[in-house]
């Protein structure tokens, strides 16, 4: 009678297992390159595949922000001005105020204005009028934080600040009131950024970048540009507010 070896099973056991590892190793091995790479590949697509919709869900797709000039700020245009009904309109709307019918800018100056709210001003993308008269309101753009949506291109003329649409471009900084853009730093800062590209762009001098209540007085001796066939007498405007301008001015 053979005596029976208690260790036997475990024994078996450890060999089955090491032979079940090796032919395992051996078919990862063994596998073609293009198998790996595919699988990979497959996993990076999924990453990507989800980009897109990350994108659509913060409202811009991946070729809608872009750098001005190809060196300048980067831009969100998905909530640009439609331009087939925007250009005849503020060609129109040139002609009634500087008696120049185009819709086509070529700036001088910059103004800069806040939103008087604390979310995307939809109004400067939807409205049709203004006051009566077509078309609706809209700057070329707005910043909120180190966000800038570009509402028009800039060769485009914008109606965001009565009495100087036809040399102005125009920005807005979304923010309640003066006191409250003093305290969204980051969208100052945005802003100088922003500024300084468009000054060196266009050759625009400090001198010319106003605020909305340097506009509104109407008077050339503040502001040359201004002018208005319509109604040229002043209007009441704060914005950005004077602290603000200050702040943004000292960077430029």
């Amino acid at each position: 009678m053979i005596a029976r070896n208690p260790n036997r099973r475990w024994i078996v056991a450890v060999a089955l297992a090491l032979v079940w590892a090796s032919a395992f190793c051996s078919s990862l091995v063994a596998a073609p390159a293009g198998a790996r790479e595919g699988t990979v590949r497959a996993r990076e697509g999924t990453v990507r595949a989800k980009r897109p919709r990350l994108l659509a869900q913060a409202g811009a797709r991946r070729d809608d922000c872009v750098r001005l000039g190809g060196d300048g700020p980067l831009v969100d245009r998905s909530r640009e001005r439609a331009l087939a009904g925007w250009k005849p309109e503020i060609a129109a709307y040139s002609k009634r105020h500087y008696n120049e019918y185009t819709w086509r800018l070529h700036p001088t100056c910059i103004v800069l204005h806040y939103t008087t709210g604390t979310t995307f001003p939809w109004n400067l993308t939807r409205s049709t009028s203004f006051a009566g008269e077509k078309p609706g309101l809209a700057s070329h753009f707005v910043i909120a934080g180190t966000k800038i949506w570009q509402i028009l291109p800039l060769d485009v003329r914008s109606r965001g600040a009565y009495g100087i649409n036809h040399r102005a471009i125009n920005i807005e900084m979304v923010a309640a009131n003066a006191r409250d853009l003093s305290h969204r730093r980051t969208t100052l800062q945005t802003c100088v950024k922003l500024v300084r590209w468009l000054m060196a762009r266009y050759h625009i001098s400090k001198a010319h970048v106003y605020s909305h209540a340097q506009v509104a007085t109407m008077n050339r001796r503040v502001v040359p540009e201004v002018l208005d066939l319509v109604n040229p007498t002043p209007y009441h405007k704060v914005d950005p507010g004077a602290q603000n301008m200050r702040f943004i001015k000292a960077q430029l």
